[in-house]
């Protein structure tokens, strides 16, 4: 037996072989427009133990069906044909597809609808289209063609859309609506301003139809333009109607691209130049004027003069006023005649150069202001004495020097220019100390006159006058310090110090207690000291430099008491003896004690002259088994503060209660001290401290850092204690005195209606009329009250606010309205 199958070819399997009876069949459409003909091998093979087989190739080949319609690649095509172009005018050629086999895509084109179906033909086999009519751009500027395109005797078609525009031809040329066209402007027209416009018309549509304008030759430079689109005529620089009243301007018209001939039109633009309100014109732009600082108040400086050449009454009339740079009001201007004075004494020294803004104003509506700059130099007189800068003049000598050495040169200035300086002489006349220096006249030179001994004489007090080369001449006397400077020439002294040492909470930071250097007269010396052996000192205190005692570690105990020896650097050694006490106080300590301040006074002042007196006057003062405790002397704000706590048999005295007992005590303990002012239970907080209704609290802080008050006989070494108060501010409010507002505007602190520019933290007031100074608090006098202008004449107040100008009426001039206007009067020109 055979068995039939297809080996090739069908590679879709459009198609199928019966294995018995070899009948091929088909399993899917099958379309000739994509594959003409199937080549397909057909493999027979029979069923033997040992089969064989053999091929055969069928050709399947199709015949066509017209199942495709004409197809047109674009929905809609875009056409143009010029206007005015004959009849059968080749305009556009369509073109469809039929994939269908030649004798099924046979195509024929028509025209089967649009608004160009009458004025447009197609060739039905080509499907060129060609037009049937003349085409004006003016009247209709496009057209539709629906195309069909169709298999003959069949039902396939395909469909497009031909839009033909009409494109314009330029066949018109523009014409002006007017060959003259008369604009009036006024002569205080600003630059831009629009004085007309013109027109032409081109019966040109589209493009072709634009006019475009423009200025023919000198037009171009009489003072006005032309928008080259909308015929705008404007002003393109300033008018004068005094130099050129009529302005005659030729303009052209024309379409897009170069001129071809006639293809323009011109016309004329006549331009006539109105009387405006110029600003009044000073004979001069800038003045220049010198003036002496020493002429009195109300001198005249300089008279300004200007002209206003407009021909109404109401514009040429005007004002002299200072527009700007009058510092301090130093000058005034006469509003009628121009004449500036002074109304200030002048000081060269405090400003040499004033630079005036003068302004005329004249009275038209709106006024107009001319300006000018008036440069006034103030030139010096001779009316400073010689200064010395820096004016605290130290100068320095060291001790045991021969007489006539040099201990400095004096070196003058003068406030005042050349001649009124330099060259100067030095006088010595007067001072504590005369006797013991002397003055070169001409160079200054200060010389001793005997050799000084510091530790008798530690500063020299001098006067000393000194006179200028001007005329007049002028003196000015100067108190001179001169400060004798240390030698080592006296030998150290034994010193007996006792040291009290003050640690809080028992923690004191090892390190530098007190400096043990013997007592000298002298304050210059390299010392140098050593501890002598003392076994109950031992490893506790060292002097690792100089004669800086240091602790190592603290024992608490009933004391220390050293022998040191040390020198000065240049004399023998000596031998003093240190004693050591140390005391202890904790948070109770500083939680009950009170502050009592002295004004004016230094530790070292309070511990060399007056410690041993408070502390005994603390102890008289109190219960037997009462302890007083002064464990803090700290330096602030010119005054020294105490800190002070009373212990007694239970605990500490409160605060109330120390404080109390130490007042009744006030004037004894002023009178110890000998200070002007002392305030016990002292708190930082009891003056209005915090602003703007903060609220303070005060308390007291131990710091780590070490303080040493050093006197010849006790030294007092305690931490750092510090009496400080904290505010605690209201809403919207900060800094440590609550002194800025976080928003300074709010609430507005402008008064009067003034209104508040923030500047950081600080603010400014923009103050309405009349009102001045930071807070708009002060009132500015009205330079119009009472209306100074007569005849109607309303007044207004210059620029400066120092000077007032009226706006006359008409038929009135004058400063103050007061003369009746002359329209023939001369006004800086003639009729």
């Amino acid at each position: 037996m055979v068995r039939f199958s297809i080996s090739g070819g069908n590679v879709n399997k459009e198609f199928q072989v019966h294995p018995v009876t070899g009948a091929v069949t088909i399993l899917k459409p099958l379309d000739y427009d994509t594959i003409h003909e199937y080549k397909l091998n057909i493999t027979a093979t029979d069923l033997g133990f040992k089969s064989h087989h053999t091929k055969a190739m069928l050709t399947v080949i199709l015949t066509d069906i017209n199942d495709n319609a004409p197809t047109f690649n674009q929905s809609t095509y875009q056409a143009f044909i010029a206007e005015n172009s004959p009849p059968k005018t080749f305009v556009y050629n369509v073109s469809a597809q039929d994939i269908d086999s030649p004798k099924n895509a046979i195509i024929q084109y028509s025209i089967v609808g649009g608004s160009g179906k009458d004025v447009f033909t197609i060739e039905m086999k080509t499907g060129a289209i060609y037009s049937k009519a003349k085409f004006d751009f003016e009247e209709r500027s496009s057209y539709t063609l629906d195309i069909l395109a169709v298999n003959p005797d069949s039902p396939m078609y395909g469909s497009t859309k031909v839009i033909v525009y009409i494109t314009g031809v330029n066949e018109y040329y523009p014409h002006f609506v007017q060959p003259v066209f008369h604009f009036d402007v006024s002569e205080s027209a600003e630059v831009g301003t629009s004085v007309g416009m013109i027109q032409a018309t081109d019966q040109d549509a589209g493009d072709d139809g634009k006019v475009y304008y423009l200025l023919v030759g000198s037009s171009n430079d009489r003072g006005f333009s032309i928008s080259p689109e909308s015929g705008i005529i404007s002003v393109s620089r300033r008018l004068d109607r005094e130099t050129q009243n009529r302005v005659v301007l030729t303009v052209m018209a024309k379409n897009s691209g170069g001129i071809r001939g006639n293809d323009t039109d011109e016309a004329q633009i006549i331009i006539s130049i109105q009387d405006g309100n110029d600003p009044p014109e000073f004979v001069e732009e800038m003045y220049n004027v010198e003036i002496s600082e020493g002429v009195s108040i109300g001198t005249k400086v300089i008279s300004v003069q200007a002209m206003d050449k407009d021909v109404r009454p109401q514009n040429n009339q005007f004002s002299y006023s200072i527009i700007s740079g009058n510092i301090g009001k130093a000058f005034k201007v006469d509003p009628q005649t121009g004449m500036i004075e002074t109304t200030l004494q002048l000081d060269r020294e405090s400003r040499s150069f004033y630079n005036l803004i003068l302004g005329a104003i004249d009275t038209g509506s709106p006024p107009e202001t001319g300006t000018t700059e008036v440069r006034i130099a103030v030139m010096d007189v001779n009316d400073n004495g010689p200064i010395f800068d820096p004016p605290n003049v130290v100068g320095y000598v060291t001790e045991n020097e021969p007489s006539n050495t040099s201990v400095m040169k004096l070196a003058a200035i003068d406030p005042d220019l050349p001649p009124n300086g330099a060259p100067f002489t030095y006088r010595l006349v007067g001072g504590k100390h005369r006797d013991l220096v002397m003055i070169e006249p001409n160079t200054g030179i200060v010389k001793t006159t005997e050799m000084i001994d510091r530790e008798s004489t530690p500063q020299l007090d001098i006067l000393v006058e000194v006179e200028d080369s001007g005329k007049p001449r002028m003196r000015s006397q100067h108190p001179i310090t001169i400060t004798v400077l240390d030698q080592n020439d006296s030998p150290s002294t034994p010193r007996a110090v006792h040291i009290l040492v003050h640690t809080f909470n028992d923690l004191f930071p090892t390190g530098k207690i007190a400096d043990v250097h013997p007592n000298d007269p002298d304050t210059s010396g390299e010392y140098q000291c050593k501890l002598l052996s003392n076994p109950t000192s031992r490893g506790i205190f060292s002097i690792p430099a100089g004669c800086s005692l240091h602790t190592s570690r603290v024992a608490m105990g009933p004391g220390f008491s050293l022998s040191i020896s040390g020198n000065d650097g240049r004399h023998p050694d000596v031998v003093s003896m240190v004693s050591i006490e140390f005391l202890s106080f904790d948070n109770s300590t500083v939680e009950n004690s009170i502050t009592i301040r002295i004004e004016n006074i230094t530790s070292h002042k309070f511990l060399t002259n007056y410690y041993k007196g408070f502390v005994d006057l603390l102890k008289s003062t109190f219960d037997v088994g009462d302890s007083p405790y002064l464990y803090s002397m700290q330096e602030k704000d010119n005054g020294l503060e105490i800190a002070v706590a009373v212990k007694g048999a239970k605990g500490y005295r409160n605060k109330a209660h120390v404080t109390d007992v130490l007042s009744r005590k006030h004037d004894v303990i002023q009178q110890l001290v000998q200070s002007s002012f002392i305030s016990v239970g002292y708190s930082p907080c009891q003056n209005p401290i915090c602003e703007n209704g903060g609220i303070c609290s005060d308390g007291i802080r131990v710091y780590e850092e070490t303080r040493i008050t050093d006197s010849q006989a006790l030294i007092f070494t305690s931490p750092l204690v510090s009496h400080d108060f904290v505010c605690r501010c209201a809403d919207s409010f900060t800094g440590k005195r609550c002194e800025r507002r976080q928003d300074p505007c709010s609430p507005n602190p402008c008064q009067y209606g003034g209104s508040c520019r923030r500047q950081g933290f600080d603010f400014q007031c923009i103050c309405p009329p009349l009102r001045e100074g930071r807070l708009c608090e002060s009132e500015r006098s009205d330079v119009c009250n009472g209306n100074p202008c007569k005849n109607g004449g309303s007044c207004r107040e210059s620029p400066d606010g120092s000077s007032f100008f009226c706006l006359c009426r008409p038929g009135f001039r004058g400063n103050q309205c007061e003369t009746i206007a002359d329209s023939c009067r001369r006004q800086g020109f003639d009729f």
